[in-house]
């Protein structure tokens, strides 16, 4: 007996949920790309995802450390930490050139903060979750797709609403675009 099973890529849990009641088969995987990513990450990587308190913490001891004047009034339970954390995430995961965005103390600060937290990240075996995303990318060959009879990929792009949330998300989907079948095409036809 041969079990067809179909891949689906899409963007969010809703949508997902949403495909799953109108599947024809109930054997076909729907994911999310984030989930994709996990599931990979899981099964190729040996490294830890760092917790956001950790990154946070970590920031904080380097801006005493640095003597970072232009952030030495946050406190170490201060919620401009988290600030900062996810602004380094998105930063890195759309690799904007900082110089761009930031001037003077601002940009000095933020640079040196971002260096330290890469630098501590490698040192400490750490991920985030660009750096899944980006082994997503480096390492798709490795994934077996030829378990699937077909890859479907959603749009994720509606009406000029991009549905991914950084330059990372886009390298993946466009990867999985030269595998994969569109899936809007798909359901105009049946």
């Amino acid at each position: 007996m041969n079990l067809n099973q179909n891949l689906i890529i899409t963007y969010s849990n809703q949508k997902a949920r949403e495909l799953k009641k109108s599947l024809k088969n109930p054997l076909d995987k729907v994911v999310t790309l984030s989930a994709f990513v996990n599931e990979f990450f899981e099964k190729h990587s040996f490294k830890t995802l760092i917790k956001p308190i950790i990154a946070t913490s970590y920031i904080y001891k380097t801006i005493k450390n640095e003597n970072i004047e232009y952030l030495d009034f946050i406190s170490q339970n201060s919620n401009t930490l988290d600030l900062i954390y996810d602004f380094i995430l998105k930063i890195n995961a759309s690799k904007v050139d900082l110089s761009k965005i930031l001037k003077d103390e601002k940009l000095k600060a933020i640079e040196l903060l971002n260096s330290k937290y890469i630098e501590f990240k490698n040192k400490n075996n750490l991920v985030d979750s660009n750096d899944i995303f980006q082994l997503a990318i480096n390492d798709f060959n490795k994934n077996d797709f030829s378990k699937y009879e077909k890859i479907y990929l959603d749009n994720f792009e509606i009406e000029n609403i991009k549905l991914y949330r950084s330059n990372l998300e886009l390298e993946l989907i466009n990867l999985f675009s030269k595998i994969s079948i569109p899936l809007e095409q798909t359901i105009n036809t049946n």
